[in-house]
């Protein structure tokens, strides 16, 4: 087999942080029998030490979330009877590249995938089963997937744990809120639970162990697993925890009611719904076409970067919610009286989180304006260097940033991280390691990957800058996972075996 049949047989997988072509020949598993229908996988090998694994995509966990099912919580999806074929990824639920800015996807599209390290399938694993980690991807709540081609599982694979992948609905498919009871609210959230308990129900079957399950994600996906530690119907589900450059109070992370309702029903006079009544604007969004209203929020943002996560989780109302109730608190409160999942958990930042957001010298401008909103007016040593390059970068908005001295570049991402990411993640640990009485890990990931890190995929967002570019040697919001991962695995590995 040619180098080029082996990249189409397996679909330009890649890894997390790993690039390369390099795969074995496809072979089928056996089959697996799920609590919902057979599947059968792929034979493949990890990237680096070419270890053999098994791969299974597009495996559906509920029922497509269409027609009546938009706006509703997630339901299992029906048993079937012929073997399915889990080799290619589901669909991606209906986003805007946040590169092209070009709508895709489908609102068919709750599918997970499973990668374990075991390849004998019909054998007993009940001897010998595995950790299990379960992947929250990142995407300002409003983009992202499962697909390998970002969120490949080599390197976890060759640790010798199981990683599971999901897709869950997106922007406002996935987080509408109007406080009524024919549209629950924080279906993303909720679409994720439904995901946790398949993975209670089946994943022994592929060599994972249920009772050493963790749930991991960065930036909004960090949120999410914030807000799982705090959730009651979360609570059995998972028995370890990594939020990377995430917590639920930060800036971006929240909504109030005014706020989401607000931001609901001006899409719908963006979409030609003129009324105030919550039950019919229900009712038109239900007849729009995805493309419509994902597009059509694009038009909510307003002149703070942090605003184009239009949708955002909410605290739910329990007597419109009732027992389905993801949220009903204020998180920071429930962290403060220590209502969180007692679990061994691990958060952190990176050196340069915004490095990987700053496309553009109005980019940066604008986060440095969210910056100062953080201090209320107040005085403060950050304060006062974030005015100051306010007024530096207000002179030269007309430029590319390549032509922006990268001292003065580096100096506003540096006091951006240090006022929009690090002291709520700070605050966090210390309440999550006062409240909990299991372990608790905090980072700060200033390793630069090289090669395995994301500055090829920005130097396509500013063509003027290119991977060699000191500017992008750096550690970003994206660079961050293997480091932190490892450790937590190890120690899942000694302490839960």
């Amino acid at each position: 087999m040619t180098l080029l049949d082996k990249i189409i047989c397996l679909g330009l997988p890649l890894i997390f942080i790993l690039f390369s072509v390099d795969q074995v020949e496809c072979r089928s598993t056996g089959i697996v029998e799920t609590d919902r229908g057979p599947v059968v996988g792929e034979i493949l090998e990890t990237i680096v030490d070419s270890i053999a694994y098994g791969s299974f995509k597009g495996i559906p966990y509920a029922k497509p979330p269409i027609n009546e099912l938009r706006f509703w919580p997630a339901e299992d999806v029906e048993p079937w009877e012929d073997v399915l074929k889990a080799t290619a990824e589901g669909n991606e639920c209906p986003q805007l590249d946040p590169i092209t800015n070009t709508f895709g996807g489908h609102e068919d599209c709750l599918y997970l995938n499973v990668y374990t390290p075991k390849t004998n399938f019909g054998e007993d694993f009940s001897d010998d089963l595995l950790p299990v980690m379960v992947w929250i991807h990142g995407g300002k709540f409003a983009t992202g997937s499962s697909n390998a081609s970002l969120y490949g599982p080599d390197f976890i694979l060759e640790e010798g744990v199981v990683m599971v992948a999901a897709n869950f609905r997106l922007d406002v498919l996935g987080l509408l809120a109007l406080n009524i009871p024919e549209a629950p609210e924080n279906i993303q959230l909720k679409d994720q639970v439904l995901v946790l308990r398949w993975v209670q129900r089946n994943i022994d079957k592929f060599g994972g162990d249920p009772n050493r399950v963790t749930i991991f994600g960065w930036s909004s996906g960090g949120v999410a697993v914030d807000l799982h530690m705090i959730s009651g119907v979360s609570r059995g589900l998972f028995h370890g925890a990594i939020a990377m450059s995430a917590a639920p109070w930060s800036a971006w992370t929240f909504s109030s009611r005014n706020q989401t309702e607000t931001r609901a029903f001006r899409l719908g006079k963006i979409l030609g719904i003129d009324t105030a009544d919550k039950t019919i604007l229900y009712r038109e969004l239900m007849k729009k076409t995805s493309f419509e209203l994902i597009t059509g929020g694009e038009k909510l943002i307003d002149n703070l970067i942090h605003a184009d996560r239009k949708f955002k989780p909410v605290i739910e109302d329990v007597r419109v919610a009732g027992a389905d109730s993801f949220s009903t608190e204020c998180p920071i409160r429930k962290y403060k009286t220590g209502q969180i999942a007692k679990a061994p958990y691990m958060t952190g930042y990176t050196r340069n989180e915004i490095l990987y957001f700053t496309t553009s010298t109005q980019n940066l401008f604008w986060y440095i304006e969210l910056a100062l909103k953080q201090f209320n007016g107040r005085r403060h040593p950050v304060q006062e260097k974030l005015a100051h390059l306010h007024d530096e970068l207000s002179k030269v908005l007309h430029k590319n940033l390549s032509e922006v001295p990268v001292e003065l570049l580096m100096q506003a991402i540096n006091n951006i991280t240090n006022t929009l990411y690090k002291p709520v993640i700070n605050q966090k640990q210390k309440l999550v390691a006062e409240m909990s009485t299991a372990p608790v890990y905090y980072y700060q990931n200033s390793y630069d990957p090289g090669e395995y890190s994301y500055r090829r995929l920005n130097a396509h967002v500013i063509p003027s800058l290119n991977d060699q570019s000191p500017f992008f040697n750096q550690v970003s919001h994206h660079s961050k996972w293997r480091l932190p991962l490892l450790i937590f695995v190890k120690y899942m590995k000694r302490k839960q075996k």
